[in-house]
Parts: structure tokens; sequence; C-alpha cells
């Protein structure tokens, strides 16, 4: 299983890459032991996940989507 982190997918870049750089998502990051570029994991919001890639950007972490959106509220109705 993928690590998860936290995501808001209205927080884009203009890459159109996940900004992880809200309070949910940092938090998400620090629970990990290393944190790497190039590490895959899953990025979650309330009603959908997606597969992403970690890129550093600057001083923010990004996520570029890897995999199509998958619903998490079917999975777990």
């Amino acid at each position: 299983m993928k690590p998860r982190i936290w995501v808001d997918f209205n927080n884009r870049d203009e890459q159109n890459c996940l900004c992880l750089s809200t309070n949910g998502s940092i938090e998400d990051l620090t629970k990990f032991s290393q944190v790497e570029s190039g590490m895959v994991v899953t990025a979650h919001g309330d009603e959908i996940e997606v597969d992403v890639l970690l890129e550093r950007d600057g001083s923010v972490w990004v996520g570029v989507m890897i995999s199509e959106y998958r619903d998490t509220l079917a999975k777990n109705g």
C-alpha cells in the first residue's frame, strides 16, 4: 500500500500539479521517515484519490498526477 497524503484538489500550480502546501498535506508529509523526489504516494481528499509522483518545486512539494482519479465514496460505500 502506498503512503497517503491529504490534498486540496483545488490547490494546483500552473502545470496542473497538486501543491502539497496545506496544513493537512504538510502534516502527512512529516509522518514519513524520508520524503524524496520520485516517491509515489496516494493523494486523497474527501471524495477522490489519485496516485502522484512527488517532486520538489523550490521550497514546496508538489504531486504530479500519474493515475486516473478514483472515487473513494464508491469504494467505501
